[in-house]
């Protein structure tokens, strides 16, 4: 139960990876490949979904939209 929760996670955060830029590109079972190589912890995947409705954030958004206090974000965001 718990890897469908994640495998469904590793899916939504390759959508959101895959509709980014000036040329957004299907998400496919390689994209979803490549996110699991590169983000290896849940919280990295929670970071990443905070992005989903909107690409580009300030602290104070990124904050809000994830939960995640200052630090947590600025160490995801640098890490």
């Amino acid at each position: 139960m718990i890897q469908y929760f994640l495998d469904e996670k590793y899916k939504k955060v390759a959508k959101i990876v895959c509709k980014q830029g000036m040329f957004p590109f299907p998400v496919s079972d390689t994209a979803v490949s490549i996110i699991e190589y590169v983000v290896k912890t849940e919280k990295e995947l929670d970071f990443i979904c905070a992005f989903n409705k909107a690409p580009s954030q300030i602290l104070e958004q990124l904050t809000a939209v994830s939960g995640f206090m200052e630090q947590e974000v600025e160490t995801l965001a640098t890490g």
